[in-house]
């Protein structure tokens, strides 16, 4: 079983080159269990951001990630960095749930990655298959932590829209656009050519965040609106979202149009497809 494992991970290297890190792990992993004597079928990982503690007998996938993150907060960014980067960690959550997930290449130049991070923005990737309400639970799966009736199967958050793919977000852990009414909201962020974050997006953010500066969005007391609301009979009203410390997600719909305060913002993307 281990000669297979390792076997497998040559030919996706070979034949899919962009696999190349996630190949490298899965033999790294194979060849680390073997010397133990050891190949569990799967992956007995606890997952808070991604994640925060990996058994002793994955010191690989642990030292990967950790390099990752350590390359991705120190180094200048690049296209190849950032690719490198997100196919790490996709490829991390992808096994925590027995899936796949595809990171396309990366859309931004090397000048608009600078141009982002001195802004105070940071880029993100969302897969396909984990942008909707109806796989929403999907991302509970991966960051069990968040705890919130938002990601359960039958939830009853939806988004305005579902984009996927490449995203740049605002990083900075207090929120953005305080201050402003639902209308003054979006107004600003169509002058500024964006739109507010989905809550898929929003949860990929903050465990991001988690994962790159061990603090999530909004830990500290603030709260933004969102491009999804929940359905209801009567009226459908714009969710605001936050995170708590301890990696719970709130989501809650109780927010007036015209409420505005220093502790209520937005969070927008502009999103960039491969």
């Amino acid at each position: 079983m281990i000669q297979e494992a390792i076997g497998l991970s040559e030919r996706i290297e070979k034949k899919t080159p962009k696999f190349k890190v996630g190949a490298q792990i899965l033999a790294d992993v194979a060849k680390s269990l073997g010397r133990q004597g050891l190949l569990p079928k799967k992956l007995p990982v606890e997952v808070h951001a991604l994640p925060p503690k990996v058994p002793k007998e994955m010191p690989e996938i642990k030292g990967s990630l950790e390099r990752a993150v350590a390359e991705f907060n120190t180094r200048p960014h690049t296209p190849e960095l950032i690719n490198e980067t997100f196919e790490t960690i996709w490829y991390v959550r992808g096994r925590l749930v027995g899936l796949t997930f595809e990171v396309t290449p990366c859309p931004y130049t090397k000048e608009e990655l600078a141009d982002l991070k001195a802004e105070g923005r940071r880029v993100g990737f969302l897969p396909p298959k984990l942008a909707t309400q109806q796989v929403r639970h999907r991302l509970g799966e991966i960051f069990p932590k968040m705890q919130s009736h938002s990601i359960h199967k039958d939830n009853l958050v939806t988004n305005d829209e579902d984009p996927s793919g490449w995203f740049d977000y605002e990083a900075e852990i207090d929120a953005p656009y305080t201050n402003t009414t639902e209308e003054q909201l979006r107004d600003k962020l169509e002058e500024d050519e964006r739109r507010l974050l989905s809550l898929n997006q929003y949860i990929i953010a903050g465990q991001d965040s988690k994962l790159f500066t061990e603090k999530y969005l909004d830990e500290t007391g603030t709260s933004v609106r969102l491009g999804s609301r929940k359905q209801d009979r009567d009226k459908d009203r714009v969710v605001k979202a936050y995170f708590s410390k301890d990696g719970d997600l709130h989501v809650v719909w109780n927010l007036g149009e015209r409420v505005s305060n220093p502790c209520i913002g937005g969070r927008s993307f502009r999103v960039r497809r491969a």
